[in-house]
């Protein structure tokens, strides 16, 4: 089953060029998730009742064009297929005309909000979703793995982690992590001329973490940042962008 939603392009959503930013980008993909997810009776609006709660472990995406400030867009997304651990979820975001702006897919965890322990997926939570297995934005192609060492570490910076940042599920929203990849990039990068994102999510960060690392580092073309642990440098997050 697709769900399709159309969103407008405002200020908040815009940099360089008028041009969307990826943070703005990854909200409406997660928006669509969730708007999906109350289609079928697990949103966020009835959580007090099932207890269910999904949580963003990978996110891909490629841009053709990025909407501008004004646009009016339709995104696109459906269930692809799923594992007893994982699910994923496919996305498109298209112009006024139907052309392809933006392609995405993710993977996600089934949490029980009760006691944060991730559950076994099952017909039960899966099949009102209908999945479309056969219908998917990157065929063969897998989700990075981080390596243990990043790359040559070119940039680093401390980044607060502020009362702000924290959503609902008691940690550092995923989108949030967007800010900053964005504060640690060189000066000379724009990260609206950049056309792909892939994120992993190892480790969230909670209320009362004052702080974490963030490394800037390359990998041949690619622009590959790190954000770690201020105590352990353990992984919480890793975006690759060119």
């Amino acid at each position: 089953m697709q769900l399709r939603h159309d969103f407008t392009v405002w200020m908040e959503d815009v940099r360089s060029g008028l041009r969307m930013t990826d943070k703005a980008l990854l909200e409406i993909l997660g928006d669509m998730a969730m708007l999906h997810g109350m289609r079928i009776g697990q949103g966020i609006n009835t959580r007090h009742i099932h207890h269910l709660v999904w949580m963003t472990l990978n996110w891909k995406m490629k841009i053709t064009r990025r909407p501008r400030a004004g646009e009016i867009i339709t995104a696109v997304t459906w269930a692809r297929d799923y594992t007893r651990a994982q699910a994923s979820r496919d996305y498109l975001i298209l112009d006024g005309d139907g052309n392809e702006l933006v392609r995405a897919t993710s993977n996600w965890v089934l949490l029980d909000d009760r006691t944060m322990t991730i559950l076994r997926l099952s017909p039960e939570y899966m099949d009102p979703y209908e999945q479309e297995p056969d219908h998917e934005n990157f065929p063969g192609e897998n989700f990075r793995r981080p390596p243990k060492e990043g790359p040559e570490v070119l940039r680093k910076i401390d980044y607060p982690i502020l009362k702000a940042m924290i959503d609902e599920n008691g940690h550092v929203h995923n989108t949030c992590y967007l800010d900053m990849v964005r504060e640690v990039l060189p000066e000379d990068v724009d990260p609206e001329d950049l056309l792909y994102l892939e994120s992993c999510y190892r480790k969230e960060i909670r209320p009362g973490a004052g702080q974490v690392i963030v490394t800037y580092g390359r990998e041949n073309d690619a622009h590959v940042v790190r954000i770690l642990d201020e105590e352990d440098s353990s992984l919480h997050a890793e975006f690759v962008l060119h």
